[in-house]
């Protein structure tokens, strides 16, 4: 439900939001649905001078929160260099 999903794939530190130690380069995140969560996708890279590379967010389908998508955010992206945000699908009309 809404209320016990927070986030679909999280991309970060050890809470959702949280910077990591480290930078997750090179992450793809393809051809998902995201349905009953607060947010879709949370990406985080280290900080603003340690920012990540290499993130593909692509062919996503974020359905309305009026169905079953996701009913507050569909992505927050944080600390990236070069991002590439594709084609997604933010609710239910196509």
């Amino acid at each position: 439900s809404f209320t016990t999903t927070l986030t679909g794939i999280h991309v970060g530190g050890n809470a959702i939001g949280a910077e990591p130690t480290a930078n997750n380069n090179g992450t793809v995140i393809d051809n998902c649905s995201f349905s009953k969560s607060k947010f879709g996708i949370a990406d985080v890279g280290v900080s603003l001078a340690n920012q990540a590379t290499g993130h593909v967010i692509t062919r996503n389908f974020f359905p309305s929160p009026t169905t079953t998508g996701t009913n507050r955010s569909g992505m927050i992206l944080k600390f990236h260099d070069g991002i590439q945000v594709t084609e997604n699908q933010m609710g239910d009309n196509p």
